[in-house]
């Protein structure tokens, strides 16, 4: 059995639906899709993680496990469609994460 750390549905009375933490999805750097998620957990980018509830388990499973491991947020979405829809692919897709910023360097030149 998974078990799911650190859901955010944060939410201020006068957001959009959605809340922040979906918005973000709108314009945030991001990836979608399975193996794109998983890359960006195992490679430190990944800052927040969304997986739909409607998902297999077996596409996410792994996903979860890395992200928990990490302690990187995750967030439920009730279904795949929805989600695409959050990441303007406007098909379903079981996961997406939201990109860290990027460090910029001290000297331009580098």
């Amino acid at each position: 059995m998974i078990e799911f750390i650190s859901v955010y549905f944060i939410r201020h009375k006068n957001e959009p639906k959605g809340g922040f933490v979906m918005q973000r999805l709108h314009t945030a750097p991001k990836v979608v899709g399975a193996k794109q998620t998983l890359d960006a957990i195992q490679n430190r980018m990944a800052d927040v993680v969304y997986i739909a509830k409607d998902a297999q388990i077996h596409v996410t499973q792994k996903i979860i496990e890395s992200a928990k491991q990490q302690q990187i947020p995750i967030v439920m979405v009730d279904t795949m469609k929805e989600l695409g829809k959050f990441c303007k692919v406007y098909v379903g897709t079981a996961t997406a994460a939201i990109l860290k910023k990027k460090r910029r360097c001290k000297d331009a030149n580098l």
